[in-house]
């Protein structure tokens, strides 16, 4: 299952970024934010969880305000904005499975 997850990843990310490039419709947003819900359940152990967040998290922060005030073309920005609703979803998954591990404690 674990290696699924880490193909599953791969593979969006190399099409998150590609599709930034040579197709830019918003049904291609939910395709990529299914995606990472599927990497964010099966990729990431509650032992590597904390870490994806933060790494995850400062992506996301630096993401979203570079792409404010990044000056590059269209394709570039459509591009980091693809890789981070992938990110953005996988981070749902593993945060709600914090959550909910800690409130079971």
């Amino acid at each position: 299952m674990e290696t699924i997850g880490r193909v599953i990843f791969l593979i969006s990310l190399i099409a998150a970024f590609f599709a930034g490039f040579y197709y830019q419709e918003i049904d291609f947003f939910y395709f990529l934010f299914f995606l990472g819900l599927i990497v964010g359940f099966f990729n990431i152990s509650f032992k590597e969880s904390i870490h994806f967040l933060i790494a995850v998290s400062v992506l996301l922060l630096i993401g979203s305000a570079s792409l404010n005030y990044l000056k590059a073309t269209e394709e570039i920005l459509a591009a980091l904005s693809n890789v981070l609703v992938l990110s953005s979803a996988a981070v749902i998954v593993v945060a709600l499975r914090v959550i909910f591990h800690v409130g079971k404690d």
